[in-house]
């Protein structure tokens, strides 16, 4: 059991130290990144609600604004 367990992290260790060629590299960090900036701006479920989020930021200034008390009511004011 130990000589599998050292040969499996002979293994790993040789993919560790495998070089990866700097194409790849930079390929695989621009989409990464294009990836992480563009995903959370579309029109899909999960991404950032942009329609409802200056509404959000009035009423939650609202709420700053009175003390404390909930200005949900008074949204439609604006």
């Amino acid at each position: 059991m130990l000589l599998a367990f050292a040969d499996i992290t002979g293994a790993c260790e040789r993919i560790r130290n495998t070089p990866i060629p700097f194409s790849y590299r930079a390929y695989v960090k621009y989409f990464v990144l294009r990836d992480a900036l563009v995903t959370p701006f579309g029109t899909d479920r999960n991404d950032f609600p942009l329609d409802e989020l200056p509404d959000r930021i009035v009423c939650d200034t609202r709420v700053l604004l009175t003390g404390g008390t909930d200005a949900t009511a008074s949204q439609d004011d604006a």
